[in-house]
């Protein structure tokens, strides 16, 4: 590697890490040229590409400092990269759609599998992508703990950025979630069609994850008195969800108070309460979200993810970062989810 190119690629990767935020300073050009045993012309070449790339500009009195990055980086949509939880039922459906849009404009789309989650906590894997020329990126971070801060260092290196799913105050990416507010009322709605009066119970996941979170605050909100919500673990196989589903149910329906239906924060949970229900001889409604295919034969009101509408959101958001940045700023687009009832196996 070229000593101007190493010298750009460490201040980037300074960036990144956090070690060089916003409005720091960079080391002077002496203190470059001693660290890297450079000429005055590698120094300056460096620097001067970072500042044609908005990273980095000459301040009067200050040296040169990082920049803030509120708006797109200009580039083509030749190609963007997807960082997805390999686990998700939902990734096969979205990379579908998203690769159809792809087509269209000639984009070339590549996948990364987050396999462990580390996608908010690994500045390294974006300091090689942006050696290949990548600058469009969109995120699913189904992780409950991460660095949301790195987004701000991506957006300030130079990356267009598209959050799916998980909703998170920030001015660096675009959000493009399901509503989540909408859903659970849609979800409610139906239950109290079907429901003798009563109060409901949501089993659900802790509320680290945003989108899970989202999901009971909404639920909070919307069930009305006498509601309740049973936080279960996130378990690594279906038996041991199925088992402890149908005993947490069994200790609700024996209880003083029994709910007059339940609600689930995803689907894996809506198949399990439903399995358990009819174990238990009780025809309880089941709302859930995330609807999956596999729920036919299990009798649910399951909210179907807007896939299409999101993949659609996602790359019109790449195309408005990268062909008019200065006209881009950071917003959040929910859409509404569709209602499917299904009905178990006779």
């Amino acid at each position: 590697m070229k000593i101007y190119r190493k010298i750009e690629r460490d201040i980037v990767s300074s960036i990144l890490h956090g070690d060089l935020p916003v409005g720091a300073s960079l080391p002077t050009e002496e203190a470059l040229r001693e660290r890297y045993g450079a000429s005055r012309v590698s120094v300056r070449r460096a620097l001067d590409e970072l500042k044609r790339l908005k990273i980095v500009a000459a301040t009067a009195g200050r040296g040169t400092e990082v920049l803030a990055r509120p708006f797109g980086f200009g580039c083509e949509l030749d190609f963007a990269v997807l960082v997805a939880p390999v686990h998700s039922p939902f990734f096969t459906s979205m990379m579908n759609e998203l690769d159809v849009l792809a087509d269209q404009h000639g984009t070339v789309l590549l996948y990364k599998h987050d396999f462990e989650g580390n996608m908010l906590s690994n500045p390294d894997f974006y300091l090689k992508l942006l050696g290949m020329g990548a600058r469009n990126l969109v995120l699913w971070p189904h992780v409950p703990h991460g660095d949301w801060t790195l987004l701000d260092r991506l957006k300030s290196v130079g990356m267009n950025i598209v959050v799916i799913d998980q909703e998170h105050e920030t001015s660096a990416a675009d959000l493009v979630a399901l509503d989540s507010s909408q859903g659970m009322r849609d979800i409610i709605a139906k239950l109290h069609d079907l429901a003798a009066p009563g109060p409901l119970l949501m089993l659900a996941h802790d509320p680290e994850l945003p989108s899970e979170n989202a999901r009971q605050q909404a639920f909070r909100q919307l069930a009305g008195d006498g509601h309740h919500i049973t936080l279960l673990p996130r378990y690594e196989g279906n038996s041991q969800r199925d088992a402890e589903v149908l005993q947490h149910l069994k200790s609700a329906l024996d209880s003083p108070n029994p709910p007059a239906g339940i609600v689930c924060s995803h689907g894996g949970l809506g198949i399990a309460a439903s399995g358990a229900l009819e174990r238990l001889g009780s025809d309880l409604p089941v709302g859930t979200f995330d609807y999956l295919e596999t729920m036919q034969g299990h009798s649910l009101i399951a909210l179907k993810q807007p896939l299409k509408a999101m993949a659609k959101a996602t790359f019109d958001s790449l195309l408005k970062q990268s062909q008019s940045p200065r006209k881009w700023r950071a917003s959040c687009q929910r859409f509404a989810g569709e209602i499917i009832v299904t009905e178990p196996r006779l």
